[in-house]
């Protein structure tokens, strides 16, 4: 693996001395950006591994983290529904050999199954 990493490091040594030529930064200049891009890093990480051993901090990320996993959840909830739909309805024209059920937009819902957007059923299901 270090081997790799030095050729990896040597090809890009070379290819960005090709592009550049002689109108490129020196190595000085080289050196001290990737001096000063190290010390940003670090201070990045420090801060970092600071706002990880606050507790309010870690209470925020972890609302945020719930809060787009269950919307990422609903995403693929609802993904799941709407194939279930087009997979029944999809069976139901090739069991009938025709369209026999309810259109619904552009889509069609088998006769005996519910649509999710169906405002009747919803609204029984609301009490």
């Amino acid at each position: 693996m270090a081997e790799q990493v030095s050729s990896l490091g040597r090809k890009l040594k070379d290819t960005y001395q090709r592009s550049v030529g002689d109108e490129g930064p020196d190595q000085d200049e080289i050196k001290a950006a990737l001096r000063t891009l190290g010390n940003a890093w670090e201070k990045v990480a420090q801060a970092v591994g600071a706002a990880a051993r606050d507790e309010e901090v870690r209470a925020n990320m972890k609302s945020a983290a719930t809060g787009f996993f269950e919307a990422v959840g609903a995403a693929f909830s609802e993904l799941g529904s709407e194939l279930r739909r087009s997979n029944a309805a999809n069976e139901a024209v090739q069991q009938t050999g025709s369209g026999d059920g309810i259109v619904d937009g552009d889509r069609e819902t088998p006769a005996g199954v519910e649509s999710d957007d169906d405002p009747i059923a919803r609204s029984d299901d609301d009490g």
